[in-house]
């Protein structure tokens, strides 16, 4: 096993901070938060897109039906990509790449 990724898996289920401050994602630092009290603002988490983290009040909490859309569009897509390599044809463009529209490279 991966020495850094047995770390992390120790980390969230410990539930606590590493030294640095940095929690292995979000939803252990706000659980910490709730259980501890303390301002989610005061720490971070691996792979953080935005400045700062939130609370759970302020999260984008989308409904099952959501992430079953999303993931049947995704799917499709994947199928036709991969119809299209063993067709010999030109791949669709993937509409949701990252927020951009251009080829997606699938297991390169």
């Amino acid at each position: 096993m991966d020495p850094g990724y047995h770390r992390v898996a120790e980390q969230r289920l410990a539930g606590e901070p590493g030294e640095d401050g940095v929690f292995p994602n979000l939803k252990t630092l706000r659980d910490y938060c709730e259980r501890t009290g303390e301002s989610v603002e005061k720490y971070s988490f691996a792979v953080q897109v935005g400045r700062k983290p939130t609370d759970r009040s302020k999260a984008k909490i989308y409904p099952e039906q959501h992430h079953l859309a999303e993931m049947e569009e995704r799917i499709e897509y994947e199928e036709s990509a991969f119809a299209a390599d063993l067709r010999g044809e030109e791949r669709p463009v993937d509409q949701k790449l990252n927020g951009k529209k251009r080829e997606a490279q699938l297991f390169s």
